[in-house]
């Protein structure tokens, strides 16, 4: 009878396993990666909490450029919980600090250029990938409240994430990924 409930409990030890939350990162992910092989260590990618965007660096689709999602459902974590949606105060807690972005002005708007020596800073290694962390205003249509943030921080290239101007505009991570050279 032990052996029994021992032999029934194991799917679902490993059904609960495939359930966590996959991982974003250039140790988990590499850019010759198939689509196949992502699926056979995140699950489904064609449920709306697993799926990604990516972008191809040859037309065979051998290597991909770039790997990302916006979807604020999304299960995708970094290996260090950043996640889309997360509020931008909660982004500077992980960091242990604040951090530099682009102005929402800008090509790129609201990409993280740099964690500033943070807890998110990368460890040097394979310079050839990077985790990409965008962010944005967490109003879900471009609102007059969006011009406003814009406007607030207009001519300034660069914004630091504990800026007084973009506090009141609830920023939140828009998207997460991966990017190859």
């Amino acid at each position: 009878m032990r052996r029994l409930l021992l032999l029934a409990a194991l799917p679902l030890c490993f059904a609960g396993a495939r359930q966590t939350a996959p991982i974003m990162s250039c140790q988990t992910i590499t850019s010759r990666m198939t689509l196949a092989e992502l699926e056979q260590r995140a699950g489904d990618l064609d449920a709306p909490e697993r799926s990604l965007d990516q972008k191809w660096a040859d037309a065979q689709r051998t290597r991909m450029s770039a790997l990302w999602t916006t979807d604020r459902k999304s299960a995708w974590r970094s290996a260090n919980g950043i996640k889309v949606g997360m509020a931008i105060a909660d982004v500077d807690l992980l960091n242990e600090r604040s951090f530099l972005m682009k102005s929402f002005d800008t090509d790129d708007p609201g990409l993280v250029l740099s964690w500033a020596g943070g807890k998110l800073t990368s460890a040097k290694g394979d310079e050839s990938c990077r985790l990409v962390v965008r962010m944005a205003p967490s109003v879900l249509e471009f609102t007059r409240l969006e011009w406003r943030l814009i406007e607030a921080i207009q001519g300034t290239p660069e914004v630091s994430s504990d800026d007084r101007r973009i506090k009141p505009y609830k920023v939140v991570v828009s998207a997460i990924g991966l990017e190859w050279r």
